[in-house]
């Protein structure tokens, strides 16, 4: 998701926001991932990915999906997508395995 943001601002993304929300909700995610125990990252992950994929269908991002303005700001906009889906799936994936270990 690090990319998507300055491709975004880059591509001229029409109501695209001055300070992008992304930015300091993945800080404090990294921050608190990196004080808290290691056991709670994937259960942030999963909920920081929920979170910012929830913020961005209510926000209306969804309606920037097919045509952002230009290739630029069209790939940033899909590139922050896949991001949500790639830290839900893998937080899924490793919440998942933690389990497994637990219960064999």
């Amino acid at each position: 998701m690090a990319i998507a943001v300055p491709l975004e601002v880059a591509g001229g993304v029409p109501g695209f926001p001055t300070i992008p929300p992304a930015i300091p909700i993945s800080l404090v995610a990294a921050l608190l991932i990196g004080v808290l125990r290691w056991k709670w990252a994937p259960i942030l992950g999963l909920f920081v990915g929920l979170f910012m994929l929830v913020g961005f269908t209510l926000s209306g991002g969804y309606v920037r999906l097919p045509t952002a303005g230009t290739l630029l700001g069209t790939s940033g906009v899909w590139l922050y997508v896949l991001g949500f889906v790639v830290t839900i799936l893998a937080s899924i994936a490793a919440l998942n395995q933690a389990f497994r270990r637990k219960t064999t």
